[in-house]
């Protein structure tokens, strides 16, 4: 139940129709594009791309970090989109720990003003039994 009113809510924010574009590692986040709440792919996970590192976001300041510098540092997310009013939400994928029948998932999501400045950033983790 509660998922479900989790995805309704949250559907029309991550999946709004829009420019999408992502350009490089300069940090061009514009409009909406890629997915939110996927699985990490399994040449990710076995090339290390897809594990979670929590120093990967040890440099990162609430009011001072800029998406830029996020993209810079991380790569490309795997979804973000654009409110309309300019507030940015970027999502990547992680995997805490994987077993042949269950993977921990870890989505952590990026919050940027409409000026592109870090104002939150939070994990979610998901424990998916599907694997294997």
């Amino acid at each position: 139940m509660r998922l479900s009113f989790l995805f309704t809510a949250l559907i029309p924010i991550f999946f709004a129709a829009g420019c999408s574009s992502f350009s490089g590692n300069s940090g061009s986040v514009v409009g909406s594009g890629g997915l939110f709440f996927g699985t990490p792919g399994s040449s990710d996970i076995e090339s290390g791309k897809a594990i979670f590192k929590p120093e990967r976001f040890s440099g990162f300041e609430i009011g001072r970090t800029t998406k830029a510098e996020v993209v810079d540092r991380i790569g490309r997310p795997n979804g973000w989109a654009t409110s309309k009013s300019g507030e940015l939400t970027m999502q990547y994928w992680y995997v805490e720990s994987a077993t042949a029948m269950m993977q921990i998932i870890i989505y952590t999501e990026l919050n940027f003003d409409p000026d592109g400045v870090l104002v939150s950033m939070k994990n979610t983790t998901w424990k998916d039994l599907g694997r294997g």
